[in-house]
C-alpha cells in the first residue's frame, strides 16, 4: 500500500481533528480551507504522523523516505539516529507530514518557511504526476527577480524537490476549474520528512511566513 492510500483509508476511519505536538500527539489527518488564523493559508487535506506511532514506522521502512531523514539529520549535526526515539517533551522529533491539494482549486499562497537547524533544506517528494493526476497548477518559486518559475511540471512521481527555506514560493491552484470534494483522492500530493522542535519548546519554534 502507498503513502498515498494509506492516507486515504485513514481519513475514511477517521474524523478531521487537530492536536498540538505534544507527547503522546496522536496520528491525525486535518482539512484546511483557507482558515483565517494560519500562518499560511492554503487548500489542502494534511496528515500527520509521529515517531511514537506504529505507522510512522512503516512509512520510515520506504528506503527513499528513511535516505531523507537521515540526510537532513546529518545536516542538522544529529550523528546518530536518536533522534528517532525522543519523546516531545525530549527534543527534535520526527514527524513525517503528508499534503493532498484537491482538484478545485488545492493550492497554497505565498510565503517562505523557517529556517532551522533542523530545516536547512526543504525536502519535498512528488507523489503524484503532474499532467495525469493534474493539468493546471503546483508548485513555484520566485527567482532573484521576482518571476515565477513553475516546478511541478519539470517533475515525476517519486521525485525528490530540495530548496532553501528562505526562498518565496507557493503552491498555484491545483485544476481550479473543477469543483472541490474533499472526499475525492485527486489532485497533487506530497510527503514532507521534517524534524523540529515540538510545542513543549514553544520559544523555539518557528512558522512559514506569508509574502505580502
Amino acid at each position: 500500500m502507498t503513502v498515498r492510500d494509506y492516507c486515504s483509508q485513514f481519513a475514511l476511519n477517521l474524523e478531521p481533528s487537530w492536536h498540538p505536538l505534544l507527547d503522546d500527539c496522536p496520528d491525525y489527518h486535518r482539512i484546511h480551507d483557507n482558515y483565517a488564523k494560519a500562518h499560511v493559508r492554503s487548500v489542502q487535506h494534511g496528515y500527520y504522523f509521529h515517531t511514537w506511532n506504529q505507522t510512522f514506522w512503516n512509512f520510515f521502512a520506504i528506503e527513499p523516505i528513511r535516505e531523507v531523514f537521515l540526510l537532513k539529520a546529518k545536516l542538522s549535526g544529529l550523528d546518530s539516529e536518536s533522534f528517532l526515539l525522543n519523546t516531545a517533551l525530549e527534543g527534535p522529533v520526527a514527524r513525517l507530514v503528508v499534503h493532498q491539494y484537491p482538484r478545485g482549486g488545492g493550492g497554497q499562497e505565498e510565503h517562505v518557511d523557517p529556517i532551522s537547524n533542523f530545516a536547512r533544506i526543504q525536502t519535498i517528494i512528488q507523489a503524484s504526476s503532474p499532467g495525469t493526476d493534474y493539468q493546471v497548477g503546483g508548485l513555484y518559486y520566485r527567482d532573484s527577480d521576482g518571476n515565477k518559475i513553475n516546478i511541478d511540471e519539470a517533475t515525476s512521481m517519486g521525485d525528490l524537490i530540495i530548496m532553501s527555506p528562505g526562498v518565496r514560493h507557493g503552491v498555484s491552484r491545483i485544476d481550479p476549474e473543477d469543483g472541490v470534494n474533499w472526499q475525492s483522492t485527486s489532485g497533487r500530493w506530497i510527503v514532507l520528512p521534517i524534524i523540529l522542535h515540538s510545542d513543549h519548546f514553544a520559544d523555539s519554534v518557528e512558522r512559514p511566513s506569508r509574502v505580502n
